[in-house]
């Protein structure tokens, strides 16, 4: 069968080395970890057939376009590069055309799924949580990720919710990557109904059957919009996203409802 590895930060690198002991068809990992384990000869890449940049906007954003260029230059001049992303932005076309030149570029599906029903309501900053709350209380839901700018804010939603008697909990980049992943695993599993959350969340996440996503705040990056609702509405199954908007997110919302051609019902 096709054996594969995970190699990533947050650990001692000591602990990759069962890891990178086997004889792997598939290595995946971040590119620091990756290129640590490349320097230090515990990894050869001069065979590697496919390199696949997955969230590429995501990683160039956080500051990796020089360690991608560097997988891509240590590998055989023969790999294949792959750039996976719900979105393209500047600094991916960037990489595309130094790094890459020749290439194809694959459109596959919408950008946002039809399956996906897309509200939102207007209401004030002060009258958000009451909103949400009575919102809540009058949907069935079993799992709703709910999105926040901050990470202030997280906390403070997740207090009013818990109060309210409902079962949420917030991750944001302050809690740990074990303390992330017991509560992602609670809400997988059902013993959590809602999960509150920063942007930490929008992508790259394999959480199913999430039905609803809610949009406390108008995300300050458009393109997290679509990476936002993304987490609803995977494989075969429907799903639902509610934006809250209050009067001073009005123009930002209304400029990505046309960028993005969004079919969003007002229910205010």
């Amino acid at each position: 069968g096709i054996k594969v590895g995970m190699l990533h930060g947050g650990r001692e690198i000591r602990g990759d080395y069962k890891t990178t002991n086997k004889k792997l068809n598939i290595v995946i990992g971040t590119p620091g970890r990756l290129i640590q384990h490349i320097n230090n000869k515990a990894i050869r890449v001069g065979d590697v057939k496919y390199i696949v940049y997955d969230e590429s906007d995501e990683m160039f954003d956080n500051g990796f376009i020089k360690e991608c260029a560097y997988l891509k230059a240590r590998a055989s001049k023969d790999a294949q590069i792959v750039l996976s992303s719900a979105t393209i932005n500047e600094k991916v076309e960037s990489f595309i055309n130094k790094e890459i030149v020749d290439y194809e570029f694959l459109k596959i599906g919408n950008l946002v799924p039809e399956k996906i029903v897309q509200e939102k309501a207007n209401c004030k900053i002060k009258d958000k949580n009451d909103f949400l709350a009575k919102f809540l209380k009058n949907r069935f839901f079993r799992r709703v990720m709910i999105f926040c700018n901050t990470k202030i804010r997280c906390e403070e939603i997740t207090e009013f919710l818990e109060e309210k008697k409902f079962k949420a909990k917030y991750i944001n980049s302050d809690l740990s990557q074990d303390e992330r992943n017991n509560l992602l695993n609670l809400f997988k599993s059902g013993n959590l109904s809602i999960l509150v959350t920063t942007d930490v969340a929008a992508r790259g996440l394999q959480i199913p059957k999430v039905d609803m996503v809610i949009n406390y705040d108008v995300p300050r990056v458009p393109e997290y919009y679509i990476h936002r609702i993304g987490r609803t509405g995977r494989k075969d199954a429907k799903g639902y996203s509610l934006t809250l908007v209050c009067p001073e997110d009005e123009g930002r919302f209304n400029d990505l409802e046309f960028d993005f051609e969004l079919d969003v019902k007002d229910i205010s």
